[in-house]
Formats: structure tokens, C-alpha cells, sequence
């Protein structure tokens, strides 16, 4: 399978620098036929590092959040880390949280295309990291946010006492989990 230069770059930054893969660890990614090239490349990063790889393919699911074969299921609560490039999402699925409470690392790229792997993930994640804590920092101090842009839309929100969460990109500790490409600060 031919990956380019760019998409190797944008799938080992995802391996090496987001999930903080290390020579030896179990990784797993999990993908269907449309991401397979996707799969593929993060497979190869893998075993670049080092990593006892492996790559399974499954037939795309129907809706976000439907749950994938309970072999696969079985395999993510196996390994260290587990990536997951699919048409849509497994980040809601009970696979998903049964994986993450036995301490897997977990990423989903759910509708991830090669074009936004390359855009999106060939970035500094450590500075994406510190700019997206940085922000919730900033939601966390404040009681208004008001949101302008030249177009005219001007939008004022009261933020008092919401959490503000971060989406950063680093999955490295044990049981994390989260999007890629991702670099967010958001209230709920």
C-alpha cells in the first residue's frame, strides 16, 4: 500500500506523540474498508516504534456509537493502546469504555479522511496541549464569553460556574482517551 510522506508523518505523530507509544507496547488499531489506507499507515507507524502491532479491519457500522464485533471488543481490553480509525465513531461505545477502565489508551478518528490526517496532525501536539489547558484556564476565570467575527455574528454567553474541559490530543496515561485530531477547550 502506497502512504505518502505526509500521511506517515501526520500517522506516527499520532502514535509516537499523542498516545506516547514505547517500543514493546501492545497497540491495536481498528478500522473499516473506506479508512483503510488511514489504518494501514498507523499500523506501519506502530511498528516503527517498535510496538507489537496489530491491524483489524471490520465492515463499517451503521450509526456513531455502534458497538463493534465482540472480538474486536475482547482485543481493546488486550492492549495498551488502541486506535481506532473508522467511518464512524466508537467513542461512545461500551467497547470503548470497557477498553479505557482496564487502563488502555484509547483514540478514535471517527470520519478521519487522508487530507485532515495530514492538515490536522502534523502539529506540535505537546504546544496544542499547552494552549488548549491554557484556555480552560482562562473559561474557568471568567463569567461571560462573548464571541465576535467580522461577519457580523456577535454572541454573548454566561459561563459562571461551568466546568471547562480539554480535549488536548494526549493520551499517554493510562485509561485516557479521546478524538484525534482534537485541540479544544469547551464548557459544558
Amino acid at each position: 500500500m502506497n502512504i505518502s510522506s505526509a500521511l506517515s508523518s501526520a500517522a506516527l505523530i499520532a502514535v509516537r506523540d499523542c498516545m506516547g507509544t514505547q517500543a514493546g507496547e501492545r497497540v491495536l488499531i481498528v478500522t473499516d474498508e473506506p479508512m483503510r489506507t488511514i489504518g494501514y499507515a498507523l499500523w506501519k507507524a506502530a511498528k516503527e516504534l517498535g510496538a507489537e502491532v496489530m491491524l483489524v479491519e471490520m465492515l463499517p457500522r451503521k450509526t456513531n456509537g455502534e458497538e463493534p464485533p465482540r472480538e474486536i471488543a475482547e482485543l481493546m481490553k488486550m492492549v495498551d493502546v488502541v486506535l481506532c480509525p473508522t467511518t464512524k465513531s466508537l467513542t461512545h461505545t461500551d467497547s470503548r469504555r470497557a477498553a479505557s477502565d482496564k487502563g488502555v489508551r484509547v483514540s478514535t478518528l471517527p470520519g478521519v479522511t487522508e487530507e485532515i490526517m495530514v492538515r490536522c496532525m502534523n502539529a506540535d501536539y505537546n504546544q496544542i496541549a499547552e494552549r488548549t489547558f491554557r484556555l480552560c484556564d482562562e473559561l474557568e476565570k471568567t463569567s461571560i464569553v462573548r464571541v465576535e467575527a467580522p461577519g457580523g455574528t456577535k454572541i454573548t454567553m454566561p459561563v459562571k460556574g461551568r466546568k471547562a474541559h480539554a480535549s488536548s490530543g494526549l493520551f499517554r496515561e493510562k485509561g485516557l482517551w479521546g478524538n484525534l485530531p482534537t485541540g479544544e477547550a469547551y464548557l459544558a
